[in-house]
């Protein structure tokens, strides 16, 4: 058996926002907003999303944008609205 045979050809909405570092409810509404396209199964089971899919998102860049770093102030200046 190999890597390819063990690797599931479908994600569920949990490992799909895993691999993304993204909310469950944030990937509900890409699927529903057609940033990322997934089956709907059932109420029950929810959404089945393409491995293949999740690839896209990370190698297109398509998805969110890591935060900003915040900067630090120089040394010596107050920061913005906070006296020193």
């Amino acid at each position: 058996m190999t890597v390819e045979e063990l690797t599931p050809a479908v994600f569920t909405t949990r490992q799909a926002a895993t691999a993304l570092h993204i909310s469950e409810d944030t990937l509900r509404r890409w699927l529903r907003d057609g940033v990322i396209s997934g089956t709907w199964i059932s109420d029950r089971a929810g959404w089945r999303i393409p491995v293949a899919e999740v690839n896209r998102i990370l190698t297109e860049g398509t998805g969110p944008r890591p935060p900003e770093p915040k900067r630090e102030a120089p040394s010596g200046v107050a920061a913005r609205g906070k006296a020193k």
